[in-house]
């Protein structure tokens, strides 16, 4: 990604919702539940979370549901003609578990301070500041967001009288964050017990990917959860982007969304890289600077090339694989688990070569983490996954009291001048981390976990698929054996007497 397009990215003004998108500091290095690394929700929920936040579509539902697009009235929202448990895999029916959750303050708020963020006259802005705290933060509040910290709460009342523009964003950002890591999955979870939702897919035959990924209903999140099993998600969540980029009629709108499908899974710094054609990334790097430069609207046909590319390979192996299983009668649930307990060597074998999404999910694994270890120490290099690891973990934590500490932990140990286990990586990129050691930028290790990860999968993934192979084959010979020696005939028993014939 040229300096040039970095900059404009930076510099434009993202809503809460796209900065905190999958490659953003929600998702890299934010909030984690108390889960762990395991409980972080897959791009799918982040996608489709994105996509029950969509402005025109969530003011109609919270329209319908209030009966006023100014007034809140409890009673009616607690008593909405809906059936219990009932939900679609939509906006309206994530409005509906959020109310019958107790929940929809949540969402409410996150709304109006969407739209608190776009005024521009100081005395508007106060009246509308000083409504969402009566609303959502002040205690007692008909619609009191309990979730969010009163510290966070308690620093709003203070700055009501001279409120800037970004005066609930933190407070927005922890509110997304909620939805995003514990109301959004539960959500998904339950619209697969409603009658109108199946745990099972319901394609046949004639359906294509094509159909579902146009029609971005609750399929759409079944296949992608199955291709998260083969490590290839990201393929499916930047043809939904894509799709979404068609979508946009004005030309920041589509400038914007580009910007994010670039950084997201076309940057070759991303996790999310997918495969495609080099000319065609710099084709469409070239179109965005160009567009932005300009203001000029970009074509609606900018990603097809690759978008085609994508849906190539998935149409060749992934899709033909999930819709066989489907039409078999298999569970997705089911499904999940058989390629859960399969070992991870087959399902990267599936993507033709290492990756640094393959490596970084492996590192997430303990039992696959202590084979990468073990192999990474044979070659001698094991502070590099040990590295890795740490800033894996470090991304997942939230509070700065939390972060400065690891993160002087992670300097002194793998890139100071005297560190223990020092990393191999460029001078003049340690130089630019020491400086922000102590700021508690979740990004702070971003450039350099990349680039050792990078190494890790040119230089060691191979030395972990054999290591694979080779535990494969000593537990199979030790079934092997440990069967012979079952069914070998016991020796004579040398009782203390002799009988003589």
């Amino acid at each position: 990604m040229s300096a040039k397009l970095m900059a404009q990215a930076s510099s434009t003004r993202l809503s809460v919702r796209g900065a905190f998108g999958p490659s953003g500091a929600l998702f890299k290095g934010g909030a984690a539940s108390s889960k762990g690394a395991e409980a972080l929700p897959s791009r799918a929920h982040l996608f489709q979370l994105d996509k029950c936040l969509d402005k025109k579509a969530l003011d109609k539902v919270i329209y319908q549901m209030q009966g006023t697009s100014d007034t809140i009235d409890k009673t009616k929202l607690a008593s909405y003609n809906r059936q219990s448990g009932n939900f679609g895999y939509n906006v309206d029916g994530f409005a509906h578990f959020l109310a019958q959750n107790k929940s929809l303050a949540t969402l409410l708020f996150w709304k109006d301070a969407e739209e608190y963020a776009s005024l521009f006259g100081d005395e508007e802005r106060k009246q509308i500041a000083q409504k969402i705290f009566n609303r959502y933060l002040a205690v007692g509040a008909d619609f009191e967001v309990l979730s969010l910290p009163q510290a966070m709460r308690t620093k709003i009342e203070a700055e009501l009288d001279f409120p800037m523009d970004d005066l609930f964003a933190e407070l927005q950002s922890e509110a997304y964050s909620y939805m995003l890591f514990d109301l959004f999955p539960r959500f998904y979870d339950a619209c697969k017990d409603s009658p109108n939702e199946s745990r099972s897919s319901q394609i046949n035959e004639s359906t294509t990917l094509k159909d579902i990924l146009a029609a971005q209903t609750f399929e759409v999140h079944l296949f992608a959860e199955f291709c998260k099993e083969h490590l290839c998600e990201d393929q499916v969540i930047f043809l939904l982007e894509v799709n979404d980029f068609r979508l946009m009629f004005t030309p920041q709108d589509r400038i914007d969304q580009a910007k994010k499908i670039h950084a997201t899974y076309l940057n070759d710094k991303s996790e999310a890289r997918i495969a495609g054609s080099l000319s065609e990334f710099n084709s469409v790097e070239q179109a965005i600077e160009k567009a932005a430069a300009s203001t000029d609207l970009l074509e609606e046909g900018l990603f097809d090339r690759l978008a085609a590319e994508v849906m190539g390979t998935l149409n060749m192996d992934i899709w033909p694989r999930y819709k066989e299983a489907v039409i078999q009668g298999k569970d997705m649930k089911q499904i999940a688990v058989q390629h859960s307990s399969s070992t991870d060597m087959e399902g990267l074998i599936d993507l033709g070569k290492p990756s640094k999404k393959a490596v970084a999910v492996l590192l997430r694994k303990p039992d696959k983490l202590e084979l990468m270890r073990n192999a990474a120490a044979a070659q001698g290099v094991r502070e590099n996954v040990d590295f890795c690891v740490q800033c894996q973990s470090y991304k997942l934590l939230f509070a700065e009291a939390d972060r400065i500490p690891r993160a002087q932990t992670i300097w002194e140990t793998f890139l100071s001048p005297a560190a223990e286990t020092p990393v191999n990586i460029s001078d003049t990129l340690i130089k630019k981390i020491e400086p922000k050691i102590k700021t508690a930028d979740a990004e702070v290790f971003e450039l350099a976990y990349n680039e050792v990860l990078q190494i890790i999968s040119d230089n060691l993934f191979s030395h972990y698929l054999k290591a694979i192979e080779h535990a494969k084959k000593e537990s199979e010979a030790k079934k092997k054996e440990e069967a012979d020696g079952a069914s070998a005939p016991a020796p004579p028993s040398s009782g203390g007497c002799c009988l003589l014939m």
